[in-house]
């Protein structure tokens, strides 16, 4: 009786050690190549992009998450890093900060030539994350600053979200738009969605690229 029990027990391992090799062996679907693929072709854009930030000193470490929405403070270090190399800010020119939730000498330097302003009467709001179409309009100041001509376009609407992009901010879009300094999101501009740290060193290395070499 034992034996016959031993058999049937040794029966039923090998067949499920059968079924796992059967299923380690089976392929991974195309569904499933293709998004594994995309995200190694990310993981490396991404990589190359931080990479590319650093060596122009757009970008001073390489700490945090980049895929992850940036916020107003970030997003001024790193303009600040890429405007001061192209016209010096007066940083050192400052004596009080115009913010009260923030003593941070680049995001005063930035609001002292006017790129960048606050939420409200001396609120910058540094964590609060930043929007595509505010960072559409910050970069073209900053274009303003360095004297760097952006086409002056015709807002052809073309963006499938064009009505949700707010007034003050239509011009800036649209003039980021031709050279495309700041891509779309499949067809939309999706102006209220937060800017991810990695879009945002895209767009300022491709701004970067753009500025006369005698003034990096």
């Amino acid at each position: 009786m034992k034996k016959t029990t031993d058999q049937t027990m040794l029966k039923r391992t090998a067949a499920v050690l059968a079924a796992a090799c059967v299923c380690a062996a089976l392929p991974v679907s195309a569904a499933e190549y293709r998004a594994a693929t995309a995200q190694d072709a990310a993981e490396t854009v991404s990589r190359d992009c931080i990479a590319e930030a650093m060596s122009i000193g757009i970008l001073e470490n390489q700490e945090g998450n980049w895929s992850e929405a940036i916020t107003r403070e970030q997003f001024c270090n790193l303009i600040y890093n890429m405007v001061n190399k192209a016209k010096e800010l007066p940083m050192a020119k400052l004596a009080r900060s115009p913010f009260d939730d923030t003593d941070n000498p680049k995001v005063n330097a930035l609001q002292f030539v006017g790129i960048i302003s606050g939420k409200a009467e001396r609120i910058f709001a540094p964590d609060e994350k930043l929007s595509r179409e505010e960072a559409a309009v910050i970069l073209v100041r900053c274009a303003d600053y360095v004297g760097l001509e952006l086409p002056m376009v015709r807002v052809d609407m073309s963006y499938a979200d064009n009505s949700e992009i707010s007034p003050w901010a239509v011009s800036s879009v649209y003039r980021l738009k031709v050279p495309g300094i700041l891509e779309d999101r499949d067809g939309a501009f999706a102006p209220q969605a937060a800017l991810t740290g990695e879009e945002a060193l895209s767009m300022l290395i491709k701004f970067h690229s753009m500025i006369p070499s005698e003034s990096k």
